[in-house]
């Protein structure tokens, strides 16, 4: 396999990994936090932490600690865009959109510069909620 296939491999692994944790594990305060229940609708949690937005990973795409050595991809998770449907102008308070940055480093710090050339590949996913 090439260099260039396994990468993209694995980041499908990682990306998978983000988004079963983030639709299964967090609750909707945590991902939208200009979030305003309504009735009957769950208000819980928190905004995401600082370790809610950076995830590390090794070469086969399991999940490490920040001082792990073994640290070969570095994801970086924004919440909280804003998330219009078309011809929409308001923000849709059931669905969010999360940009997911996946870098292939081993350095813990890395810093997601903005534009990307090449250093980093960006996926977005949405998130919808019902009650």
């Amino acid at each position: 396999m090439s260099r260039k296939t396994g990468l993209l491999a694995i980041n499908s692994n990682v990306l998978d990994q983000i988004i079963r944790d983030v639709e299964n594990a967090r609750d909707w305060k945590a991902i939208k936090a200009n979030y305003v229940a309504h009735p009957g609708f769950p208000s819980g949690g928190t905004v995401a932490a600082p370790e809610d937005r950076t995830k590390y990973y090794d070469y086969q795409g399991t999940a490490v600690t920040a001082s792990s050595p073994n640290i070969a991809f570095v994801a970086q998770i924004q919440y909280n865009l804003p998330c219009l449907l078309p011809g929409e102008t308001t923000d849709q308070r059931y669905l969010a959109r999360l940009r997911i940055n996946i870098a292939n480093t081993s350095n813990p710090a890395f810093n997601f510069p903005v534009p990307a050339n090449g250093l980093y590949t960006t996926f977005y996913h949405l998130v919808s909620k019902s009650s």
